[in-house]
């Protein structure tokens, strides 16, 4: 079957372009040559333009690539899930679509755009893209890939916690957190990539003459727990641990009670994500809100924009968080 990409390629053009074109976007500044050379094109190669359904909305296809054990046990992905289908007031949203399931890719050509939500791999992004270019994906971890991207906003938030930290003499500061693993859509393997907010822990303490004490295993409790376990034996003055998540952060604090510990006396712990069981902990968890109503929003908002009309740049927006202080850090 003939795709977008294939159009553009036969034409020498973007599969933006192709669809702009198609669209009878007006604004767009390509010669009629161009216009024609695409439009022939469509025709030698069959290409079948999609027909709009008359509905009130957009139609938007909401993907991911978890499989559907990690899209229930993920609390930070099922929520911007969650924010995405509660927020879609104006555009008719399908269902969370698994591309590890039965769905063919090229059914993306449907949509008029397409919310990713996950981690995949540069390439999958990008050959996803080549179908629909209308594609916005939420925190994705890849680099270079040519979508619009809405993300947390990690540096602000980590160097106003590690300035706090240091403000109030806590000099030895660890890092517990997991690695991101992007699937490969196409070989159905993973590439590992270091959270942002590790780099810029380690950016830090570098720059601030501080040693690192850093601890990566998986985005899971037990990652906390065995986390401090290492770091407390390696350095047992350790007087602060930021965690990269708050089910990370569960299992540290289980690991500093068992060594009668208290979170936020002996050591001050800082987290992210603000799960909802974040603040009935005890102690109850400082934790930095990642405004997921803001993410979700933001990517609807953005992928109605690409629907009205398609553009050949995009956007790469971050999206600020807000610490939560509660018990476990005295600041």
């Amino acid at each position: 079957m003939t795709t977008l990409k294939d159009v553009a390629e036969a034409a020498n053009v973007s599969p933006t372009t192709v669809s702009r074109i198609i669209n009878g976007d007006s604004s767009l500044k390509v010669s009629d040559g161009t216009r024609e050379t695409v439009q022939q094109k469509i025709e030698e190669l069959g290409y079948r333009v999609k027909t709009k359904r008359p509905t009130a909305g957009n139609k938007v296809a909401l993907i991911t690539a978890l499989s559907e054990e990690r899209s229930v046990n993920d609390s930070y992905w099922q929520s911007i899930c969650l924010s995405i289908e509660r927020h879609a007031k104006d555009i008719e949203i399908t269902n969370l679509i698994r591309l590890s399931d039965d769905f063919q890719k090229h059914q993306l050509e449907m949509y008029d755009a397409v919310i990713l939500v996950g981690d995949l791999s540069e390439q999958s992004i990008n050959q996803l893209a080549s179908i629909n270019p209308n594609l916005v994906a939420v925190d994705s971890k890849a680099e270079h890939i040519h979508v619009t991207n809405i993300a947390p906003d990690f540096e602000i938030v980590m160097k106003e916690i590690l300035e706090s930290l240091q403000a109030n003499q806590y000099q030895a500061v660890a890092y517990i957190g997991g690695m991101n693993r992007l699937q490969d859509v196409q070989t159905g393997q993973a590439v590992e990539a270091l959270d942002d907010r590790y780099y810029m822990y380690q950016s830090w303490m570098k720059s601030h003459g501080q040693a690192d004490y850093s601890y990566i295993g998986e985005w899971d409790a037990q990652t906390g727990y065995d986390g401090v376990e290492k770091l407390l034996a390696q350095s047992p003055t350790l007087n602060a641990i930021i965690v990269g998540s708050d089910l990370v952060a569960m299992g540290a604090m289980n690991k500093l009670k068992e060594l009668e510990l208290v979170p936020g006396k002996d050591i001050q712990v800082i987290s992210f994500d603000n799960l909802d069981f974040s603040q009935y902990l005890n102690p109850s968890l400082t934790s930095v809100d990642l405004n997921i109503d803001a993410l979700a929003q933001m990517a609807i908002n953005q992928a109605v924009s690409l629907a009205q009309a398609p553009r050949d740049w995009m956007a790469n927006i971050k999206i600020p968080g807000k610490i939560l202080y509660r018990d476990t850090y005295q600041g």
